[in-house]
Protein backbone atom coordinates (compact mmCIF):
# COMPACT_ATOMS: atom_id res chain seq x y z
CA UNK A 1 0.00 0.00 0.00
CA UNK A 2 1.43 3.86 -0.47
CA UNK A 3 0.87 7.30 -0.94
CA UNK A 4 -2.79 8.28 -0.19
CA UNK A 5 -4.07 4.79 0.76
CA UNK A 6 -1.81 3.95 3.24
CA UNK A 7 -2.08 7.82 4.25
CA UNK A 8 -6.01 7.00 4.99
CA UNK A 9 -5.67 3.94 6.18
CA UNK A 10 -7.70 3.54 9.73
CA UNK A 11 -5.92 2.21 12.76
CA UNK A 12 -8.88 3.08 14.96
CA UNK A 13 -12.07 4.59 14.81
CA UNK A 14 -10.07 8.51 15.17
CA UNK A 15 -6.97 7.48 13.86
CA UNK A 16 -5.33 7.12 10.16
CA UNK A 17 -1.87 5.83 9.56
CA UNK A 18 -0.88 9.07 8.38
CA UNK A 19 -0.78 10.73 11.80
CA UNK A 20 2.15 8.42 12.90
CA UNK A 21 3.71 9.46 9.88
CA UNK A 22 7.70 10.67 10.63
CA UNK A 23 7.70 14.40 10.11
CA UNK A 24 11.02 15.07 9.34
CA UNK A 25 11.43 16.64 5.46
CA UNK A 26 14.43 15.65 4.37
CA UNK A 27 14.98 12.06 6.20
CA UNK A 28 16.38 9.02 4.86
CA UNK A 29 13.16 7.56 5.84
CA UNK A 30 11.07 9.45 3.28
CA UNK A 31 7.93 9.73 5.64
CA UNK A 32 8.15 6.52 6.68
CA UNK A 33 5.01 4.88 9.59
CA UNK A 34 5.91 2.73 12.25
CA UNK A 35 3.14 2.23 15.14
CA UNK A 36 2.57 0.50 17.88
CA UNK A 37 -1.14 -1.06 18.06
CA UNK A 38 -1.08 -0.78 22.32
CA UNK A 39 -0.10 3.01 21.64
CA UNK A 40 -3.15 4.05 19.09
CA UNK A 41 -5.60 1.27 21.76
CA UNK A 42 -4.50 3.67 24.02
CA UNK A 43 -4.81 7.03 22.28
CA UNK A 44 -8.80 6.12 21.55
CA UNK A 45 -9.30 5.77 25.73
CA UNK A 46 -7.74 9.05 25.85
CA UNK A 47 -9.78 10.82 23.33
CA UNK A 48 -12.84 9.00 24.54
CA UNK A 49 -12.05 10.32 27.81
CA UNK A 50 -11.39 14.22 26.60
CA UNK A 51 -14.51 13.76 24.73
CA UNK A 52 -13.01 15.66 22.03
CA UNK A 53 -10.11 15.01 19.25
CA UNK A 54 -6.39 14.17 20.17
CA UNK A 55 -3.67 16.38 17.85
CA UNK A 56 -0.63 14.22 17.46
CA UNK A 57 2.01 16.64 16.52
CA UNK A 58 4.59 14.03 16.81
CA UNK A 59 4.65 9.83 16.22
CA UNK A 60 7.31 7.96 15.24
CA UNK A 61 10.53 9.51 14.48
CA UNK A 62 13.36 7.75 12.29
CA UNK A 63 16.66 7.98 13.85
CA UNK A 64 17.66 10.81 11.60
CA UNK A 65 14.52 13.39 12.39
CA UNK A 66 14.92 12.60 16.19
CA UNK A 67 19.03 13.31 16.20
CA UNK A 68 17.29 16.57 14.46
CA UNK A 69 14.61 17.59 17.30
CA UNK A 70 16.67 17.14 20.07
CA UNK A 71 15.23 13.94 20.84
CA UNK A 72 16.86 11.41 23.45
CA UNK A 73 18.67 8.20 21.48
CA UNK A 74 16.54 5.51 23.24
CA UNK A 75 13.23 7.79 22.57
CA UNK A 76 9.77 5.91 22.24
CA UNK A 77 9.29 7.76 19.05
CA UNK A 78 12.13 5.91 17.52
CA UNK A 79 10.03 2.52 17.92
CA UNK A 80 6.40 3.91 16.99
CA UNK A 81 5.39 3.53 21.33
CA UNK A 82 5.31 7.17 21.86
CA UNK A 83 2.85 10.31 20.80
CA UNK A 84 2.75 13.89 21.64
CA UNK A 85 -1.03 15.13 21.81
CA UNK A 86 -2.52 18.66 21.99
CA UNK A 87 -6.03 19.92 21.72
CA UNK A 88 -7.93 22.56 22.80
CA UNK A 89 -9.23 20.85 25.88
CA UNK A 90 -6.03 19.76 26.38
CA UNK A 91 -4.41 23.36 26.60
CA UNK A 92 -7.00 24.49 28.57
CA UNK A 93 -6.20 22.37 32.00
CA UNK A 94 -2.56 20.83 30.65
CA UNK A 95 -1.76 19.28 34.26
CA UNK A 96 -5.48 17.95 35.28
CA UNK A 97 -5.32 16.43 32.00
CA UNK A 98 -1.92 14.98 32.04
CA UNK A 99 -2.86 13.53 35.88
CA UNK A 100 -6.30 11.99 34.08
CA UNK A 101 -3.99 10.75 31.08
CA UNK A 102 -1.52 8.58 33.76
CA UNK A 103 -4.24 7.29 35.59
CA UNK A 104 -5.85 5.59 32.08
CA UNK A 105 -2.21 4.37 31.36
CA UNK A 106 -1.51 2.76 34.46
CA UNK A 107 -4.93 1.12 34.15
CA UNK A 108 -4.24 -0.19 30.86
CA UNK A 109 -0.51 -0.90 31.10
CA UNK A 110 0.00 -1.68 34.37
CA UNK A 111 3.32 -0.40 36.92
CA UNK A 112 6.07 -1.51 34.29
CA UNK A 113 4.83 0.25 30.91
CA UNK A 114 3.96 3.47 30.09
CA UNK A 115 5.22 7.41 30.75
CA UNK A 116 3.37 10.52 30.60
CA UNK A 117 5.57 13.78 30.66
CA UNK A 118 3.20 17.08 30.43
CA UNK A 119 4.86 20.21 28.59
CA UNK A 120 3.64 23.09 30.52
CA UNK A 121 6.19 25.71 28.67
CA UNK A 122 5.17 23.85 24.97
CA UNK A 123 1.27 22.95 25.63
CA UNK A 124 1.50 19.28 24.79
CA UNK A 125 1.62 16.04 26.68
CA UNK A 126 3.53 13.19 25.39
CA UNK A 127 2.05 9.59 26.02
CA UNK A 128 3.90 6.20 25.42
CA UNK A 129 3.86 2.45 25.62
CA UNK A 130 7.14 1.45 26.63
CA UNK A 131 8.85 0.68 29.54
CA UNK A 132 8.14 2.72 32.57
CA UNK A 133 11.06 5.15 33.27
CA UNK A 134 10.84 6.52 36.21
CA UNK A 135 7.50 7.83 37.96
CA UNK A 136 4.61 7.52 36.08
CA UNK A 137 3.72 11.23 35.06
CA UNK A 138 6.42 13.64 35.49
CA UNK A 139 6.86 17.68 34.01
CA UNK A 140 9.09 18.90 32.02
CA UNK A 141 9.82 22.26 30.61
Amino acid sequence: MRGDALEKLPLSDHFRAGEFRCQGGSCSCHGAISVDQRLVDLLEELRAELGSPIVITSAFRCDDHNETVGGHPKSFHRTGQAADLTSFRIRSDLENWAIIFAKIVEGRLGQERGNVIWYPKRNFIHVDVGRRISELLREKS
